[in-house]
């Protein structure tokens, strides 16, 4: 299967720089850029809502929309659409129902989908705030400007050998809801950050109800895999909670307890919930420690800006219940590495999922949350090349977030005399 055929389905549209990647990969050879131009587009962004374990999204390159649920989705499906003063108009009928939506991308806005079911006609409403990716301009375009440029002279200061990308996003709304993405953004081998998806499409099955957070599991020597964690040391077989193996995943970064729960989602259930957020390049293709193979699609891929996307629908709620927020939120931070983030920032509170491999050009990335009262943002930083020149510089790069974020915000309201 080509490249192309294998990520249409997940929407990495970036064929070329992945067949990059994969020769970097195996060369050893990182690219010195740390620079990348960003891609003008005259279409509206795409969109996404979701609400109480309901999610649509419509991606504006292909017109394809879709709708999922629980127990319900249609996939992608052509959409008839109109847009006009930055608001996506449109609807998807299936043989099940029709999807009438209407999705402004400006900030701060609110979608709205009505959905009627054919058979019955009784027509429901999904609504909630809209995601659209690229992200769209804040009014206060410059509240992050020095921001970026500081974090460009981090960049500019890395080594040559070393790939490197930060992308943040606020959550406080003290900076406007502003959004940074600075370095070379094209897909990393994702290592265990991946994991992090795949938490939240594990409670998305337990909020549907198709899974319990009590469910006992039984693991076998088969599911025994070696790498990081603490089951690779236990006596076979041995019932865990879903809890538990959710906990080991995420703290100890638990390589077993990660395959055992892919099990239980899916492939198709972890990259369908990054579909449904329109995020290109978020891909989970092989269990952890089985061989990788990207022109078969069988290898993970993340980038920076797509990780902080992800984390910052998380953060918000849907498509989760405020029960499975904190869930997802209080595992992260009951993350028991002590490396990159809570290195670069001893005593702050974070909540997050570091990740790196050894094998092939070494990759080390962290994502997830700072979690500083009242200015708490979103926040990945990747890295691929030699660790121990990427890390210090990753780390800078986590610092000078920090810095920003509990500085005195100026007042950018104009007085009157």
């Amino acid at each position: 299967m080509s490249l192309r055929s294998t990520y249409v389905a997940v929407g990495l549209r970036n064929l070329a720089v992945v067949a990059a990647a994969t020769v970097l990969a195996a060369t050893g050879t990182a690219d010195a850029s740390q620079t990348t131009e960003p891609s003008e587009s005259s279409g509206p962004p795409s969109a996404s809502i979701a609400d109480d374990g309901r999610m649509f999204s419509y991606d504006a390159e292909t017109g394809l929309a879709r709708y999922r649920s629980c127990g319900t989705d249609t996939e992608r499906q052509p959409a008839a659409t109109t847009s006009e003063h930055g608001v996506v108009r449109g609807s998807l009928a299936t043989s099940q129902a029709t999807y009438d939506f209407t999705l402004p991308t400006h900030r701060a806005a609110t979608g709205r989908v009505r959905v009627t079911p054919k058979q019955t006609g009784q027509a429901h409403v999904l609504t909630g705030p809209v995601a659209a990716t690229p992200s769209p301009e804040i009014p206060s375009q410059d509240v992050w400007d020095d921001l970026e440029t500081d974090l460009q002279e981090v960049l500019d200061r890395a080594d040559s050998d070393n790939r490197i990308s930060v992308s943040v996003q606020d959550l406080s709304g003290v900076f406007d809801g502003a959004h940074v993405t600075v370095g070379a953004d094209d897909p990393y081998r994702a290592a265990s950050t991946i994991k992090v998806p795949i938490l939240a499409e594990m409670l998305r099955l337990v909020d549907c109800g198709e899974l319990a957070l009590d469910e006992t599991i039984t693991v076998t020597d088969d599911d025994v895999v070696g790498g990081s964690g603490e089951l690779k040391d236990e006596e076979m077989p041995l019932d865990l909670s879903v809890s538990h193996l959710a906990d080991l995943m995420i703290t100890v970064s638990d390589n077993t307890a990660t395959n055992v729960l892919i099990d239980r989602t899916g492939f198709d259930g972890v990259n369908a919930l990054a579909d449904m957020q329109n995020l290109d390049e978020m891909w989970l293709g092989r269990k952890m420690m089985h061989p990788g193979n990207p022109e078969t699609g069988e290898e993970n891929f993340l980038t920076a800006e797509d990780a902080v996307h992800h984390l910052t629908a998380l953060y918000s709620g849907p498509p989760l219940t405020d029960g499975s927020r904190e869930v997802f939120l209080d595992t992260l931070r009951a993350q028991e590495s002590e490396r990159f983030f809570k290195q670069a920032l001893p005593g702050v509170p974070v909540a997050h999922k570091p990740g790196g491999l050894t094998s092939g050009l070494s990759v080390t990335h962290d994502i997830g949350y700072i979690l500083e009262p009242g200015r708490e943002v979103a926040l990945a930083v990747m890295t691929e090349g030699p660790r121990d020149t990427a890390l210090p510089t990753a780390e800078e790069l986590v610092q000078t977030v920090y810095q920003h974020i509990t500085a005195d915000v100026p007042d950018r309201t104009e007085s009157t005399p």
